[in-house]
């Protein structure tokens, strides 16, 4: 019965928040269709209006070749939360030891029992959570202001480097396991900030309720790859437990050098059109001299209030 306490609590939180942001008016619906437009879409079937934001979802990525190379790469934004409800206790769970038998009456070194690898997995959890928080208002606040063909890289690279170094620790309970764990969630959610705040700007107003949609489905296919391959290496290899880790480093390396073949072909990294940024970029491009000078004194965030 306690096991269930965990769900129950859960369910709370979810109504808890239903409440504050439904009910506190937080949420606001805002108008992108003209009254014409509004009522050709309310004559449509649901399946209908569904197609319809779908062919200009398609549309919008055909036309814009980043947005669909963000969804793509967007895939992985979820292993990392994988990692820590699933495959993280499954490596620690490779450490339990099933209690005394005839040939092993005491516990082995380097083995932990059922209450013990559960303490370890919620603690080094708790860890991982608290020291999330600055690495996504880092990420967050840093977003904006470094070009996305810089930073996307840098979190990749730097959650290859987290899962790589998972991959040296022997035990669970030893000191690597907790260092690894403060930056544990903190390298997963810089993916999600980075990678979804830059498709985010990259849609246009009418279809972002499909784009999010899409990025949900490209999430979990990208779990379902992760998963897929992680249980046939681990079959193949069960005296592996840092397979875990390995596979999420795998594949964020392969999505890493995608992305970068991506940027220097000019496919991928640069500012949506239309944008404050990207106008920015095009009045600099051809400047020189007293021109230059002028235009980044000129530039908006450079103007007095």
């Amino acid at each position: 019965m306690p096991a269930a306490y965990g769900f129950v609590f859960l369910a709370l939180l979810q109504i808890f928040w239903i409440v504050l942001i439904v009910g506190g008016g937080m949420i606001k619906e805002p108008k992108q269709m003209s009254k014409s437009e509004q009522r050709r879409m309310n004559r449509k079937s649901m399946c209908g209006k569904i197609y319809s934001v779908l062919k200009q979802t398609k549309k919008a990525c055909d036309q814009d070749h980043a947005l669909a190379i963000g969804l793509v790469a967007i895939s992985i934004s979820r292993n990392g939360a994988m990692l820590q409800q699933t495959t993280f206790y499954n490596w620690i769970a490779s450490y339990i030891w099933n209690g005394p038998t005839d040939l092993q009456p005491l516990q082995p070194p380097n083995t932990l029992t059922f209450k013990e690898a559960q303490n370890v997995w919620q603690m080094q959890n708790l860890i991982a959570n608290i020291c999330a928080i600055p690495f996504v208002m880092l990420s967050g606040k840093v977003a904006d202001r470094i070009s996305p063909k810089c930073f996307i890289p840098f979190t990749l690279i730097f959650q290859i480097a987290v899962m790589t170094c998972y991959c040296f620790v022997k035990f669970p309970k030893n000191w690597g396991a907790y260092a690894c764990a403060t930056a544990q969630a903190g390298s997963a959610m810089m993916i999600v900030v980075t990678m979804q705040s830059y498709v985010a700007k990259r849609t246009p107003k009418n279809i972002r309720g499909m784009i999010f949609a899409v990025i949900g489905v490209m999430s979990a296919i990208g779990s379902i790859i992760y998963l897929q391959l992680y249980g046939v290496l681990y079959k193949a290899y069960p005296q592996a437990p840092w397979l875990a880790f390995g596979v999420i480093a795998m594949i964020d390396f392969v999505c890493l050098v995608f992305l970068l073949v991506c940027i220097f072909m000019g496919k991928f990294g640069d500012p949506a059109a239309g944008t404050v940024d990207d106008s920015e970029m095009e009045a600099l491009k051809g400047a020189s001299g007293a021109d230059l000078a002028e235009r980044l004194v000129m530039s908006p965030k450079n103007l007095p209030d």
